[in-house]
């Protein structure tokens, strides 16, 4: 008997991604999300180019960074962000509790303040498309103007990376390619 194949938007060809990325790509490192955008023609290098700013920027801690990401899959109901991102997160230093939190529908009480923060924003920005004016002042009290930006940015970006993870179904990572990973980028 035949199983019909998942559909999906196939991913690239290594040639595709190999010519994007360049020297520095690595097949067997690289996930799914990343080589999908890579087939995206002239769309692909500013948005891997924003993706590496997201990633790179000193600002934002990455347990904020990977919590954020893991909250943004949960809000747009990301399969794949959230199986790679639970990984991710745990390699840079998120408990299961934290992970949990961030992956389920009560953190209240179960994440420290600025975290209960972050998964405020990102639940107003992911499902809202805005901020509420307590949040906004919530989010204005604890970091600069500069930092909330870069917070809102990272948000609105890893909306954006899982509704395309979404609609383009990118097949989830095996465990063994993840298990020490400490960010999406190879």
């Amino acid at each position: 008997m035949n199983e019909a194949k998942p559909l999906a938007i196939p991913l690239p060809s290594e040639a595709v991604i190999s010519q994007l990325i360049g020297p520095s790509y690595d097949g067997a490192r690289t996930l799914n999300a990343v080589k999908m955008l890579a087939g995206a023609g002239d769309l692909a290098k500013p948005a891997i180019d924003l993706m590496h700013a997201v990633f790179e920027t000193a600002t934002i801690d990455v347990k904020t960074r990977e919590l954020i990401i893991l909250r943004t899959a949960k809000a747009v109901g990301c399969e794949y962000a959230l199986h790679a991102g639970a990984v991710i997160a745990a390699n840079t230093g998120l408990t299961a509790d934290e992970i949990g939190a961030a992956k389920g529908d009560a953190y209240a009480g179960a994440l420290t303040p600025q975290y209960m923060l972050m998964c405020q924003v990102v639940d107003e920005l992911s499902i809202c498309g805005n901020l509420s004016d307590a949040t906004l002042s919530a989010l204005l009290a604890r970091y600069d103007g500069e930092t909330c930006r870069k917070l809102v940015l990272m948000v609105c970006w890893f909306n954006l990376v899982n509704r395309f993870e979404n609609g383009c179904r990118v097949p989830f990572e095996p465990s063994d390619k993840l298990a020490t990973m400490t960010s999406p980028q190879a």
